[in-house]
């Protein structure tokens, strides 16, 4: 079954601005030659896709203080991932 969720307007154009600024964000690296040269919109959608279901949770369900320290990491795992793939460190 396939269920729409209406998001309140305001929640819609935070996320409309977060997007563009990270595009224009990894633009900007991407002309720094930081990056590789990638549609900086496409980054920025794979870059919230791995977020979205952690930040859902978390509004959703809470987070227990004791798990503060977990996110960390995996918010740091998360931009590694990101920025240096699946591959071992160093290669």
């Amino acid at each position: 079954m396939l269920v729409l969720v209406h998001s309140p307007p305001g929640v819609v154009a935070h996320s409309q601005q977060f997007h563009a600024y990270l595009a224009q964000y990894f633009q900007s690296q991407i002309e720094a030659g930081s990056m590789r040269e990638l549609d900086p919109q496409m980054l920025a959608q794979l870059f919230w896709g791995m977020f979205f279901p952690l930040s859902m949770s978390h509004s959703l369900f809470g987070t227990p203080a004791a798990l503060d320290k977990q996110a960390e990491n995996m918010v740091r795992n998360y931009v590694s991932v990101f920025l240096n793939g699946i591959h071992p460190i160093g290669d």
